[in-house]
């Protein structure tokens, strides 16, 4: 029973963490565009419907990352997609 519960807790993890990676692939997208066109990342969060602080979670996440591999560290693939969001925002 607690194989398959391990194997249950395992999956869920896979599903949130493919959850996570398309909002932040969605939204990061639609907040790089609405920057791109002149908004401010505040802005862009509102209209993208998501907060502020994600926006600025989400940049401070990938500047790391890139710092992270500019020193040397071998990439976290968990991290790329907030490294990809931070290059294209800035």
């Amino acid at each position: 029973m607690t194989e398959s519960k391990n194997s249950a807790d395992y999956q869920e993890a896979i599903e949130a963490a493919e959850t996570r990676m398309t909002l932040v692939a969605r939204k990061g997208a639609t907040v790089i565009e609405l920057m791109k066109g002149g908004l401010t990342p505040s802005r862009a969060a509102e209209v993208a419907e998501i907060s502020k602080e994600t926006v600025t979670n989400w940049l401070k996440r990938g500047l790391a990352e890139q710092r992270r591999i500019e020193q040397g560290t071998t990439p976290d693939i968990n991290e790329k997609i907030y490294m990809d969001f931070a290059l294209g925002a800035l």
